[in-house]
């Protein structure tokens, strides 16, 4: 039965991991203060080189830069979200933040020392051995330094399920158009009631989101499994707490701050 569960689970890893190649989400306007504003509480930032692992668009690693961070490296596997990120510096001629495509552990790293490794709600789509992951950041983070990550609270299990049958069952041209079916919800409740309709901004932000209807975590941590993790890959200080939510519909995430020893 064990061979089977393990099997199930390395099918649902392989598919979730090939959406993710190609997702990518660009959050709306001011999404990440409230969590910049409650990592700044609990660390400083001024100064620091900060590695976003899973960065996605870029929207958390450049809005510690503007709070003070002098520097930031963004790595993610989707090519979307790097190409996007790295428009974004362009546009805005942002020459202290780089941003690279790859897997972290397929790759040699040859960039300076972060003093700090953020990492947003990612962790909880890392395929296999969450240890090993963590492992590798604990390598690559300064001495001194810490990590600070969100993952997702394992409490939503009737949620993931209707998420694998997505992934599993969904044709992949509705699960990449889902978005135009929620636009039209809006747009209907907006005439319907006469509230405020999709900014383009939100709009866009949609268009991201909708994909999590086929993207299940595959990192279910209680919060002891997750502060087991962390101590065997080495890291010390460690604390977990639940993340205040960034918005009325934003998903219970853990709160995770650990150190390096100096």
């Amino acid at each position: 039965m064990n061979k089977y569960k393990k099997k199930d689970r390395s099918f649902i890893e392989n598919k979730v991991q090939k959406e993710l190649e190609s997702f990518s989400l660009k959050h709306e306007n001011g999404y990440f203060i409230p969590l910049v504003d409650f990592i700044k509480d609990k660390c400083s930032i001024n100064n620091k080189l900060i590695l976003d692992f899973g960065c996605g668009c870029g929207d958390l690693g450049l809005l510690m830069l503007e709070n003070g961070a002098k520097g930031m490296i963004g790595i993610d596997i989707s090519r979307p979200s790097i190409d996007a990120a790295c428009s974004n510096i362009k546009a805005g001629k942002i020459s202290n933040a780089e941003f690279i495509c790859g897997d972290i552990l397929n790759m040699s790293w040859t960039y300076p020392q972060p003093d700090l490794i953020v990492s947003n709600s990612a962790l909880h789509y890392i395929t296999g051995d969450l240890r090993i992951i963590l492992k590798r950041l604990y390598e690559i983070l300064k001495p001194g330094g810490f990590i600070i990550a969100t993952i997702e609270k394992k409490d939503l299990n009737i949620f993931r399920s209707f998420q694998k049958f997505n992934l599993l069952f969904m044709p992949k041209v509705i699960r990449k158009n889902f978005h135009y079916l929620m636009r039209m919800i809006y747009i209907m409740r907006s005439l319907l009631f006469n509230n405020k309709g999709l900014s383009e901004n939100e709009s866009e932000s949609l268009k991201g989101k909708s994909r999590y209807i086929a993207i299940p975590t595959v990192q279910d941590k209680t919060k002891e499994e997750l502060l087991n993790d962390f101590n065997d890959a080495g890291f010390e200080k460690i604390e977990i707490e639940m993340m205040p939510p960034l918005n009325k519909l934003s998903i219970p995430h853990f709160f995770i701050m650990a150190a390096k020893k100096a």
